[in-house]
């Protein structure tokens, strides 16, 4: 009955996606600041908007190690991700530019299959399902 209640109440998956933020914020950041200093830069042959990291960042971006930029009126969007399923079920960690809207990003106006938290200053968590 313990567990029944503990797996029941216990939000397991916000506790992890709290701890993965927290624990990774600093190398991400660094790796945004990388991609506006124009250090990275696209690498992905199959897809002109991502960028293979090496593997000093093994942990920031799940399903390929890959982080996905985009720029929206002349605003560059970062996307890590925590979760990459089939075709366009995702979710994970955005930075956002000062002046920029999450809801810009890729497909993420589609507001009954997509959810938007506010982390921090610029960063957000969403996904899309």
């Amino acid at each position: 009955m313990l567990t029944f209640v503990i797996l029941e109440f216990v939000p397991f998956t916000k506790l992890w996606v709290n701890a993965d933020f927290h624990l990774y914020e600093s190398q991400r950041q660094e790796i945004v600041e990388r991609v506006y200093s124009g250090e990275l830069v696209p690498n992905v042959e199959y897809n002109s908007s991502m960028i293979a990291l090496g593997s000093e960042y093994s942990k920031v971006s799940m399903g390929g190690n890959e982080i996905q930029i985009q720029d929206i009126n002349g605003l560059k969007y970062v996307f890590f991700f925590t979760f990459r399923g089939i075709l366009d079920n995702y979710s994970g960690f955005l930075y956002v530019p000062d002046g920029g809207d999450p809801i810009n990003f890729a497909d993420l106006n589609e507001e009954d299959e997509t959810q938007i938290i506010k982390y921090a200053d610029n960063w957000y968590y969403t996904s899309h399902h």
